[in-house]
């Protein structure tokens, strides 16, 4: 081995080993709740940045777009009744809050400036809103937790492409997630994809979601429109129908009033529901599997089909 090639492999395993070192030490000093390597710009990133580095007040209700590039953003109440908005952050990029005639703009992204950076502060935008806000709020972001307090009136649009996203109450919501989980408290509709990460869902009126891979958790929805390809279904409560389509994945229903015609179907799984309202037609169909169903009714004209290949059916 030649002597230049011994100093560059030498030099290359330093490097190496203290990456290795500084991660460590990081990490067992980190918050893992907000532990997060990130590969643009390349860096360790622990904790989220208290650094506050704009903010605006705004008297007008308006609708609210955010584009970030990775940030938290969190959404509470105001206290004045307006809207006021803040940007923290240790080492901005392009940041800005514009007022538009019909909106609010604000823009916070990360500083491109390359290498290898330990210890990066998460970004942070915080939304202060009034407590009846029925307006719209955007945002489309590469890296971002959202939380969201109670604003039963508001509207939402998020895209995120990872970054988990927590509703307490809101008016309707439309999600796209890649890889995160979503909870909403209550909503009067909700339509989200996630390609791979958890549903935990209260009282939503309209539900239509889909995940690629993912558990869902119910209490309670009056319509129900799911898709799925791997992950198992809880849900307490159903008013009134339900479409369930998943290719691996138990189906438990813990109550369910059926109105309408509904539908559930998977590949590989069991599908149980625990209490089912009269006056329904249910047929159940397993190609590998037993079939037990205890009402009923072949003259109603409201129907439930229930098809597995593997797995077995059962309602009471």
């Amino acid at each position: 081995m030649s002597k230049k090639l011994s100093i560059v492999l030498i030099v290359l395993l330093s490097i190496l080993l203290a990456l290795v070192i500084g991660g460590m030490i990081l990490l067992f000093n980190a918050d893992l709740g907000k532990f997060y390597f990130d590969l643009g710009p390349i860096g360790i990133r622990n904790g989220t940045s208290t650094t506050l580095l704009d903010s605006k007040e705004i008297a007008t209700i308006k609708d609210v777009y955010v584009d970030t590039d990775v940030a938290d953003v969190d959404y509470k109440v105001s206290e004045t009744g307006t809207i006021k908005v803040e940007l923290y952050s240790d080492d901005p990029g392009e940041y800005s809050i514009t007022e538009l005639e019909d909106r609010v703009n604000v823009v916070l992204k990360e500083k491109q400036d390359g290498g290898f950076r330990f210890n990066i502060k998460f970004n942070k935008i915080v939304i202060y809103l009034p407590q009846n806000y029925a307006k719209t709020l955007n945002v489309v972001g590469s890296t971002a937790d959202i939380n969201m307090d109670d604003f039963a009136t508001a509207n939402v649009k998020f895209t995120v492409t990872t970054g988990d996203i927590d509703i307490k109450a809101v008016n309707t919501a439309k999600i796209v997630v890649t890889t995160g989980d979503i909870d909403i408290d209550s909503a009067y509709s909700v339509n989200a994809v996630a390609t791979t990460g958890d549903y935990d869902i209260g009282t939503v009126r309209f539900l239509d979601i889909e995940a690629t891979t993912g558990d869902i958790d119910i209490t309670e929805t009056d319509q129900l429109k799911a898709k799925t390809t791997t992950g198992d279904y809880k849900i307490g409560i159903v008013n009134s129908s339900l479409d369930i389509e998943t290719k691996s994945g138990d189906v438990y229903v813990e109550k369910a009033t059926v109105l309408a015609k509904s539908r559930i179907k998977t590949t590989t799984g069991d599908v149980k529901i625990n209490r089912m309202n009269d006056g329904v037609y249910v047929e159940g169909k397993a190609t590998t599997g037993s079939v037990r169903i205890n009402n009923s009714d072949r003259k109603s004209e409201i129907e439930l089909k229930i098809n597995t290949t593997t797995g077995d059916i059962r309602v009471n």
